[in-house]
């Protein structure tokens, strides 16, 4: 029987199917773990127009390379979904709410705010001939919207991942399904009614560079 994809779910109903794959997290860390990522599936949850996310991420990320006053007005205007991307994306070290905007001559204080969302927002990076070219946090351009959805909330729950556990993120999770990452994301899935493979979503987070 096919699963229907949940719309909603709450930090109890996250943490009992969490139960069944404890041991793979230090205890210590295991409630930090856990609000990290409900933290990602409320994320995954509200995105329902990927589209619209990618593009403000996009020109965020263009402005903040020759910083102007116009980046202020953009942030002002930006989305739930992308805002929650900009606060919460560096999950390695927990949430962190942006800073009071600077006023609009400030050009310190903007090119200060540029360089801040510039490390948010880019998680990695390769040379291109004279310049880099950065991916950026949230949907990829490619892939239908319901892959980018999947693919935020694999990132985010991979970030979590290696911040309760230590573990590197060079590791081949995507070789063996018995490996914990493979396991937790097995369990989410079900948890969320996602009728999608763990094999695929961890390569598609590969090959963009999320999981290496």
């Amino acid at each position: 029987m096919k699963m229907k994809p949940r719309t909603a779910i709450t930090h109890a109903e996250l943490s009992q199917p969490l139960q069944t794959v404890r041991g793979h997290i230090p205890n210590d860390t295991f409630d930090q773990f856990l609000d990290q990522v409900y933290s990602a599936i409320e994320i995954y949850l509200d995105l329902d127009e990927p589209s619209i996310v990618a593009k403000e991420l996009r020109e965020i990320n263009r402005i903040c390379q020759k910083p102007n006053y116009t980046l202020l007005n953009i942030l002002e205007n930006v989305s739930t979904t992308t805002k929650s991307l900009l606060e919460g994306s560096n999950l390695l070290e927990g949430a962190k709410p942006l800073s009071t905007l600077p006023d609009k001559e400030d050009k310190a204080g903007i090119n200060a705010l540029a360089q801040d969302l510039r490390q948010r927002i880019a998680v990695s990076g390769k040379r291109l001939s004279d310049r880099v070219d950065y991916r950026l946090i949230g949907p990829s351009k490619e892939g239908r919207p319901s892959k980018d959805r999947l693919s935020v909330l694999v990132s985010f729950v991979a970030a979590a991942y290696v911040s309760a556990t230590g573990e590197s993120y060079r590791r081949r999770w995507d070789a063996d399904g018995d490996l914990p990452f493979h396991r937790i994301l097995e369990v989410l899935f079900k948890a969320l009614g996602i009728d999608a493979s763990t094999d695929e979503a961890i390569k598609r987070q590969k090959k963009y560079g999320t999981i290496k």
